[in-house]
């Protein structure tokens, strides 16, 4: 029986895309509190994006190496055209996503 990819690299690409697509929304929240004038503690604020840093921080590493490991599996894995090009699309977006979470802390 054929392993399905949504179990191996392709599901821990869509996993950690959402992952990098909810601290990049968290962190866009954060900012329109701070810029809406809402009157909530400043301290909170700072603490909730400071935790989200230090999350997208912890991920940065192993998400590269989840991406280099993806990109050398559709090199040179023996796959299914179908599997290749599923893996391909799934990179994209979470590099996509990945940028995104990352370019969203300079905003």
């Amino acid at each position: 029986m054929k392993k399905t990819l949504l179990k191996g690299p392709a599901g821990l690409l869509e996993e950690y895309r959402r992952k990098m697509q909810w601290i990049t929304s968290q962190l866009y929240l954060l900012r329109k509190k701070r810029t809406n004038g809402k009157k909530e503690n400043e301290n909170l604020l700072n603490f909730r994006k400071e935790s989200l840093v230090q999350l997208l921080n912890s991920l940065r590493l192993p998400s590269t190496k989840l991406a280099q490991f993806v990109s050398q599996q559709i090199e040179h894995a023996k796959l299914e055209e179908l599997d290749r090009v599923e893996l391909r699309l799934r990179l994209a977006e979470f590099e996509s996503s990945f940028k995104s979470a990352q370019k969203s802390l300079t905003l």
